[in-house]
């Protein structure tokens, strides 16, 4: 459409989604003055931007090796903290070390509180991390939010 408040339109709902491009249509056949398909790009950033609008307060984790392979949760830990707090300090790993056994064959990503946004940066590691069930706990030992004990599905993939 030529009407200058449709492309006025079309850069406001561009600029809140923060990604995109506005292609002009040649036909005049769709009964809509603007058409929004959403991609890949938009999810990402949509997802990393719900995170950082929720969090208020650092979350904390901790990151357990029940693997056996030597510093794999150290090594987690800087893919961890240099993704999710690349714009802005969103989560702390506070602790790294071996889990009970090394014999955890399924990542588990264990909730223990319920502060905001919790519960969504849990789904983004498990997405991060391409593994892992979430479950939730009541028995913090450790005294963080999240706990991630890596199992072997981890080094594996």
């Amino acid at each position: 459409s030529g009407k200058s408040y449709v492309t006025e339109a079309a850069n406001d709902i561009k600029n809140i989604l923060e990604v995109g491009n506005i292609i002009p249509r040649e036909d005049e056949s769709a009964n809509s003055d603007i058409i929004i398909v959403l991609g890949a790009d938009y999810e990402a950033r949509a997802a990393e931007t719900a995170v950082s609008e929720e969090v208020e307060e650092i979350i904390k984790i901790n990151i357990l090796n029940g693997e056996g392979t030597a510093k794999l949760a150290l090594t987690v830990k800087g893919i961890i903290e240099s993704h999710f707090n690349e714009d802005g300090k969103i989560l702390e790993v506070v602790e790294t070390k071996n889990a009970d056994n090394w014999n955890y064959t399924q990542t588990e990503i264990i909730i223990f509180t319920s502060g905001e946004g919790v519960n969504t940066l849990a789904r983004q590691l498990q997405e991060r991390l391409g593994v892992g069930v979430i479950k939730h706990s009541d028995n913090n030992v450790d005294n963080v939010d999240i706990s991630i004990i890596l199992g072997s599905d981890y080094t594996n993939k």
